[in-house]
């Protein structure tokens, strides 16, 4: 009989095992550095998160995030999964019921997790168990190549993250994994850059060295259209090793990202959902 409770107690290298078992007929494949820097750079927290046991054996979990946002306690679903040999048994659902009550004597207001459009069974059992749809995110990709563009404006590295300037820039909130907090975690896998105008800073963008990935990029509005967007990605791509360049989670109906993105030939890899589960 599967029995749940919380990893607290549970060894890192026993919760990665699993996932990557669990993963391991998944269309992307997961390296174990890869999976601990995910749950670093998401918040993972043991204590808010649930496996289920099979005579101890890990064989399902739901791994979880938390923070406070504008003074509300979210937790974030940084990755559910359940062995091959354990799915069809409605063990995801079993440990969602499990982890309600749960979460609500710690205090979590809010439970947010995202799920891909086409995945339809996912998207039935969380609508099931009661989350629904926050927002709709596209995801963008294209091959690193040089950019045509001529910017007035330059172009400098930028050590530190200036949280008041960068908020004030983007015209949507980013999702967890893109959000400031989350770059902070593991803030020196990343370069980010600024372009400048008599030394204020009127855009900038945040590449991951590795992957490519850009959680963040976005032009002060009085000096959009004038291509600075378009040469801070001509310099973040030169500080990553990955041959693409990708988008994760762009708002849809943020018109000027989109139409940015198309403008410069990127393609659209993927949609999912937000989705968000009020706690109390």
């Amino acid at each position: 009989m599967v029995e749940y409770k919380t990893l607290d107690n549970i060894e890192i290298d026993c919760i990665i095992d699993t996932f990557m078992e669990a993963f391991s007929d998944y269309q992307i494949s997961f390296k174990r550095d890869d999976i601990a820097y995910m749950l670093k750079r998401r918040s993972f927290n043991p204590s808010l998160s649930l496996g289920a046991f099979d005579n101890d054996r890990l064989v399902g979990f739901i791994l979880n995030g938390q923070r406070t946002i504008d003074g509300v306690s979210y937790v974030y679903d940084t990755g559910t999964g359940v062995l091959k040999e354990y799915r069809n048994k409605k063990i995801t659902q079993e440990m969602i019921e499990y982890l309600k009550p749960l979460l609500n004597e710690k205090g979590i207001n809010k439970y947010v997790l995202e799920v891909l459009m086409n995945n339809e069974s996912a998207y039935h059992l969380y609508s099931k168990v009661g989350f629904k749809v926050s927002r709709e995110f596209d995801c963008y990709k294209r091959d690193k190549n040089d950019f045509n563009v001529n910017c007035d404006y330059p172009i400098k590295k930028i050590d530190n993250i200036q949280n008041d300037l960068f908020d004030k820039f983007n015209d949507i909130k980013p999702s967890w994994q893109n959000d400031i907090e989350s770059i902070k975690a593991v803030i020196d896998s990343y370069s980010i850059y600024g372009a400048y105008h008599n030394d204020e800073l009127i855009g900038y963008g945040i590449i991951t060295n590795k992957t490519g990935d850009i959680p963040q990029l976005s032009v002060c509005k009085e000096y959009r259209n004038q291509h600075i967007a378009s040469s801070l990605l001509c310099e973040m791509q030169k500080s990553t090793t990955a041959s693409t360049l990708n988008l994760v989670n762009i708002e849809r109906g943020c018109t000027s990202l989109e139409g940015f993105l198309k403008k410069l030939d990127f393609e659209l890899s993927a949609s999912q959902y937000e989705m968000i589960l009020d706690i109390s």
